[in-house]
């Protein structure tokens, strides 16, 4: 994750340099993560520039045209299991945050759903 973040100059291929394996999309024309248990493949619909600063970001909202998950990280409902994923998420600079284990905590909320009527 951390050699993927590495603003690597446009002719370099982030696959190269990290040894994960492009697998090609369905839908859109970048490569996926061989490795990665689910896969977004998305179509750009606004970028929000966050600020000029160093730092600021976009916002980048998508829309998700197709999805692809691993078998084995689904539960027998066919959900995601958040444990079976080991999710690692980058939080800025050089922290990153791993969701697994005791750090997942289940909350069940209560379903209403909304009739055709409304």
């Amino acid at each position: 994750m951390a050699v993927a973040s590495v603003d690597f100059p446009g002719d370099i291929s982030e696959f190269e340099k990290t040894g994960l394996t492009p697998v090609p999309s369905d839908l859109v024309k970048p490569f996926r993560v061989g490795e990665s248990p689910a896969h977004m493949e998305c179509k750009i619909k606004e970028v929000i520039t966050l600020g000029d600063q160093g730092g600021a970001g976009h916002l980048i909202i998508c829309e998700v045209v197709r999805m692809h998950i691993a078998h084995d990280v689904l539960t027998d409902r066919n959900r995601i299991d958040p444990h079976k994923m080991d999710l690692m998420g980058r939080m800025g600079r050089a922290y990153y945050v791993r969701c697994s284990g005791p750090a997942i905590h289940t909350i069940v909320q209560e379903y209403n759903p909304v009739s055709s009527d409304e």
